[in-house]
């Protein structure tokens, strides 16, 4: 496994940092996955791109894709 998905996890929500589980349950993974779908059908032939969990995205001073 990646040394970096071993590192605890964490996100900012309205500027606190909230610890997250290491692995989701299959629930969650669900409805992620439908989650994911729906965007992916609504996003299409759009600009905007669907991304899953595990992916970094950095962005610019202006909130653009690098």
């Amino acid at each position: 496994m990646d040394e970096r998905r071993l590192k605890q996890r964490s996100e900012m929500i309205n500027g606190k940092t909230m610890m997250l589980s290491l692995r989701p349950v299959v629930n969650h993974n669900k409805i992620i996955v439908n989650l994911s779908i729906l965007f992916g059908v609504y996003l299409k032939g759009k600009k905007c791109t669907n991304l899953s969990d595990g992916v970094d995205v950095h962005l610019d001073e202006k909130n653009r894709v690098l």
